[in-house]
């Protein structure tokens, strides 16, 4: 019981967190209780190889135009580091008045530096990095520990997550409260490849900049919703920045950059947000809100209202054709379970030592212009809704990955099945029957078990997912 295990094990984890002094969390160690889900090779092994291409896309990560231009910025170049030559990156080659381009320095030299932005940047490069290799890569060499990329330890001090919030605030803030034109912060522009290759295209202009900044934007004037259907409040204007504007804003933060690496990776990755059959403005998740996410994608890609890999429409046709891809609702729900059970560990890890800071010297102080925000309250809610929002985000990638790629899952299960038959086959006939063959029969069969077993308890979940609250309000 895979999952299970590794949500349970939390409660363990509670109890020495009460008994230490210490005022720092490490995101692995305590928050993914030091084996991340894409880490763990039963969970690869579901992860049926599709397309070995995309091992190509994992190994050059930081060469890739978008999040990989951002993760070399905050991660640093790798060797002999060729950043992509392309000017643009369309999100389909169907429709292409939408795209990434181009952004030398995607985050403020003091964000791109913190050891908190670093620490969320190295995650998610980790489980892309992950995922893209678990197409590459066959389930024998999974079942044998074949997966190297691991996620080093990463301690955060109270004051990292108090510097972020800092300057989050400090660059950001007047930008948003000094303009309420959304339009001119994703401009139109005839945009052509640098090869010449493609004839120019009017593209709507998307880099991280652009996308956090509406997602603020969509915050300040009181219309911000996440992918979960939650409801941010319009900040309210005073000469402070309120505490709840603090969190806010580390929360949309970590959104856009989880938001930026899908956008990156639709192609190959899927965690879309889903909306039911016949109306594109109502969204699978706990209000039936409709995500900004969905919003400003959809204003730049009209008429479209759907984007594959991330504003899709719910599978329905599940029993009918098994093999198209896509979320149905009872998965989407799941998905949001499971994300929901991981950032409440999350945010309950991180509580149990952080309200110690309370005797802290000094405080969780600004000084911009007129502004002024906070205290050791808002450091402890700022602490608290970033790694909730971390441990559901990583969460969703993994499990959405694996039931967008059920059909893959079954075939794999399926191949298994055969292989196992024909091998019996073979022991039970007059062909000859080696050592080799018998190793080979038992590791195929033990495979073949618990993947099953693994895939039988993800599905159960599925099967009563009509208990879920997501469920009930779709």
């Amino acid at each position: 019981m895979l999952m299970k295990k590794w949500f349970m094990s939390g409660s363990l984890l509670l109890g020495v967190l009460t008994l230490s002094s210490c005022i720092s969390v490490d995101l692995r160690k305590d928050v993914l209780q030091d084996r991340p889900l894409w880490e763990d090779t039963r969970v690869q092994m579901l992860l049926y190889p599709t397309n070995r291409a995309n091992a190509e896309h994992a190994i050059k990560f930081r060469e890739v135009l978008g999040f990989g231009q951002l993760a070399a910025q905050v991660l640093g170049k790798q060797k002999d580091q060729n950043i992509s030559a392309h000017d643009v990156l369309f999100f389909s080659p169907d429709s292409q008045n939408l795209c990434l381009v181009k952004e030398e320095s995607p985050l403020p030299v003091e964000i791109s530096k913190n050891p908190v932005t670093n620490a969320i940047v190295q995650t998610i490069e980790n489980e892309y990095i992950a995922i893209l290799k678990s197409e590459a890569d066959d389930s024998k060499s999974l079942a044998s520990g074949g997966r190297a990329n691991r996620l080093p330890n990463l301690s955060l001090s109270t004051g990292e997550f108090e510097k972020l919030g800092k300057l989050l605030a400090q660059e950001y803030w007047p930008i948003i409260s000094s303009s309420t034109d959304l339009k001119q912060r994703l401009e139109y522009q005839v945009l052509k490849e640098a090869q010449g290759q493609a004839p120019e295209q009017k593209c709507a202009k998307l880099n991280f900049t652009n996308l956090f900044v509406m997602y603020l934007m969509e915050y300040y004037n009181g219309n911000y919703v996440d992918r979960y259907g939650v409801a941010y409040d319009k900040p309210k204007l005073d000469f402070r920045i309120t505490n709840d504007a603090i969190v806010a804003f580390a929360n949309i933060f970590q959104e856009t950059l989880w938001d930026f690496a899908l956008m990156t990776y639709q192609e190959k990755v899927k965690d879309p947000v889903v909306y039911k059959t016949g109306h594109p403005d109502i969204f699978i998740n706990g209000t039936g809100k409709k995500p900004s996410l969905a919003k400003i994608l959809r204003e730049q890609h009209k008429p479209e209202t759907a984007i594959p890999g991330l504003v899709e429409e719910v599978r329905t046709d599940a029993s009918k054709n098994p093999s198209m891809p896509g979320l149905t609702n009872s998965e989407v729900c799941v998905v949001h379970y499971f994300s929901g059970l991981a950032g409440d560990a999350s945010e309950l890890l991180s509580s149990m030592f952080i309200r110690r800071i309370g005797g802290l010297s000094g405080g969780f102080v600004i000084a911009y212009g007129k502004f002024s925000i906070g205290d050791n309250e808002t450091l402890g809610k700022l602490i608290d809704a970033s790694v909730k929002t971390y441990g559901k985000r990583s969460t969703d990638l993994v499990f959405s990955t694996l039931l967008y790629r059920s059909a893959n899952i079954k075939k794999s299960l399926n191949d298994d099945a055969v292989n196992v038959k024909e091998l019996k086959r073979k022991k039970s006939s007059t062909s000859p029957w080696t050592d080799t063959d018998e190793r080979k029969l038992q590791e195929t069969e033990n495979l073949l078990k618990e993947k099953q077993s693994n895939w039988d308890w993800i599905q159960k979940h599925v099967d009563i997912s009509k208990f879920l609250d997501c469920y009930k309000q779709n």
